[in-house]
């Protein structure tokens, strides 16, 4: 079906509903209310490998993934295994999320996370009605809506943000500063890219770097634990582009990679989503 591009993968399955893809859009949302009322669906129409070519004088990079990586928890839905793994992300910091499933286990004085148990998948099963998921997805107030449900009936408290830029910009700067916090975001994008950090090759002697990814159509959710930003400059230090990608749980199987905001991904809503 798809090619996989280095992505690590751990298997772990759970129960959940089909899903549809959509058609992909425009580049950027400038006006999120258009997209209030689209159910986000297991997107993932494979329409192969794109590769870009970037030239510059000079680069500079920024860099931070918030430490542990998200658990990879998969279902057949990409809005429960967005919210799912943001959910379980911090049950290792507040059990109560998950009553009856420990997060984590220690190996050899190495934390894991630990393998799914029949509460965790209560607790899933649960957080999929009150998302009020279909099977033609879910809405993105139905997204904040049932997180902010299920979290607050553990007695934990639910926070949303929009991180969504203005003037032409897909984010605004302070994206940045919440990830370094360890508060997670989530993403719904219509059209989209895959890949992994390895597709990034770069010839700075040469004076250009190569990006491979897979591309897909459909309306898609998911979780962002992390970023990796480039930023290329002229011989004179003129900024030429900044390239933004964002480290995530791909929601395909337990796959995380990256997503790159470029024209061929639809960014149409983006969300700090952290729970405390």
């Amino acid at each position: 079906m798809r090619k996989t591009l280095g992505i690590i993968i751990t298997i772990m399955f759970f129960a959940g509903s089909a899903g549809i893809t959509l058609p992909a859009n425009a580049y950027a949302a400038e006006n999120q209310k258009e997209y209030q009322n689209t159910r986000y669906a297991e997107g993932g129409i494979y329409e192969g490998l794109y590769q870009e070519t970037i030239y510059y004088h000079s680069r500079q990079e920024a860099y931070y993934k918030i430490d542990p990586a998200l658990p990879g928890y998969p279902t057949n839905t990409c809005g429960l295994t967005a919210g799912g793994n943001i959910v379980g992300w911090y049950n290792h910091l507040y059990p109560e999320l998950f009553p009856g499933h420990t997060a984590m286990i220690t190996y050899f004085g190495t934390d894991f996370w630990a393998s799914p148990t029949p509460a965790l998948a209560a607790g899933f099963n649960q957080l999929e009605s009150d998302m009020g998921i279909t099977s033609a997805g879910v809405t993105i107030s139905g997204y904040l809506g049932g997180l902010n449900t299920y979290v607050t009936g553990k007695g934990r408290t639910f926070s949303s943000s929009s991180v969504m830029g203005s003037g032409g910009a897909l984010l605004n700067s302070s994206y940045k500063t919440e990830l370094k916090k360890d508060r997670l975001m989530t993403i719904f994008v219509d059209g989209f890219n895959i890949m992994d950090i390895t597709n990034i090759k770069s010839y700075p002697s040469l004076g250009y770097d190569k990006v491979t990814m897979e591309k897909y159509s459909g309306a898609h959710v998911m979780a962002v634990y992390g970023y990796y930003e480039l930023t290329y400059l002229d011989s004179g230090k003129n900024l030429l582009s900044k390239d933004i990608y964002l480290i995530v749980h791909t929601g395909f199987g337990s796959l995380l990679g990256m997503i790159r905001l470029t024209s061929q991904c639809t960014l149409d809503a983006a969300y700090i989503t952290y729970i405390y």
